[in-house]
């Protein structure tokens, strides 16, 4: 009798430890984060990788106050329209959404014009571990203007500033770490061999997952006179403004150099050595860690590494920002709060198993 209550107990534990093990946690993204992705399929390709089953949790990374999760219809996924949200909008990033049914579950950003940006994930839930395929496909409809949205970007501008240009007064700002000012040495002819540094690589200029990507990925290069920065974003997500130190330290827009570039791609030649400091000026995107400050070395010189060390004065808000998001937590059972993770669940079973081994040792 004894010996049968503990192989029950024993196989209990062991069936518990496999559910526990078997459920995962899934970043979306990946290393680039919850943002506006480079792409359009970005996401979709993404899900096509990954494998989801019920139990399973999405974890949505982003900057608070930059973005937000929303689960919604297909139709309003297709339309990018917050008209048929599924619950309150996830506010608070990083945040992790469980997957309690099988089936198509959707999601965007309801920022602006994130969305159409391509910052929307569609998956397919299986109801057991069996590998389905992620990703839902698109519909051509997605393209269409969201019902509702923030006030988009400024109309593109044709003007492309060159370093060194003329302030000129333009629109609001936002933003967060913040980098010192250095020696700014004698500007010399550009060189011939000239290097295009694609800002953030891969990333492109969008929110970045930490306020500190776009100084650590200037750590990486070096840049000399003659060089050029090439921004690459979704025009009408994002822009471009050149802002002297206590602007880009402020993410404030009313002391630029130049006039907004709008249009993405976009490309400024470094024409001059010394430290050049850019921000997007759009919504809260500067507050979320969407500015760069780089360091131009005259092309004789030797001295490596293109970033400038943060100031501590990087946290000081900014004198024209958007309005803050809304914290409101998610109503819907479909997005409940994130579970305890499975790895502790994985300790509890494992003590649970060796406790049940002590008690058979007992009864024999």
């Amino acid at each position: 009798m004894a010996g049968g209550i503990g192989f029950v107990l024993s196989f209990i534990a062991v069936v518990f430890v496999h559910h526990a093990a078997a459920q995962k946690v899934h970043v979306v993204g990946d290393a680039t984060g919850w943002t506006i992705p480079p792409a359009t399929t970005f996401y979709s390709e993404w899900a096509d990788k990954n494998t989801f089953a019920v139990g399973d949790s999405l974890s949505f990374k982003f900057t608070t106050g930059s973005h937000d999760v929303l689960k919604v219809s297909k139709e309003s996924f297709e339309a990018c329209s917050t008209d048929k949200g599924i619950g309150s909008p996830l506010t608070t990033g990083p945040a992790t959404v469980k997957l309690d049914t099988a089936g198509e579950h959707y999601f965007i950003c309801s920022v602006g014009k994130h969305c159409l940006g391509g910052q929307k994930l569609a998956v397919t839930v299986s109801g057991s571990g069996t590998p389905a395929g992620g990703a839902v496909s698109p519909s051509p409809s997605t393209t269409e203007e969201p019902s509702k949205t923030l006030a988009p970007a400024n109309s593109p501008s044709s003007s492309v500033p060159k370093v060194g240009d003329e302030p000129s007064a333009n629109s609001p700002s936002s933003s967060s770490s913040v980098p010192k000012d250095a020696e700014s040495p004698a500007a010399p002819a550009p060189s011939s061999s000239t290097v295009v540094h694609v800002v953030g690589d891969t990333t492109g200029w969008t929110v970045p997952s930490t306020d500190t990507f776009y100084s650590e990925w200037a750590v990486k290069n070096a840049f000399a006179v003659g060089d050029s920065l090439s921004f690459e974003f979704l025009t009408g997500a994002h822009d471009v403004i050149q802002v002297p130190k206590e602007s880009f330290e402020a993410c404030n827009s009313d002391k630029a150099i130049g006039s907004v570039l709008t249009t993405g791609p976009a490309t400024v030649k470094l024409n001059t050595a010394g430290v050049h400091y850019f921000i997007c000026s759009i919504g809260k995107h500067c507050l979320g860690g969407q500015k760069l400050a780089v360091t131009v070395f005259s092309s004789d010189s030797t001295t490596p590494g293109g970033a400038v060390s943060p100031s501590p004065s990087g946290t000081k808000e900014p004198s024209k920002t958007a309005n803050s998001p809304s914290s409101s937590v998610p109503k819907s059972g479909e997005t409940p709060a994130a579970p305890a993770p499975s790895s502790s669940t994985e300790v509890m079973a494992t003590i649970y198993v060796t406790l049940s081994a002590i008690v058979m040792n007992l009864l024999f």
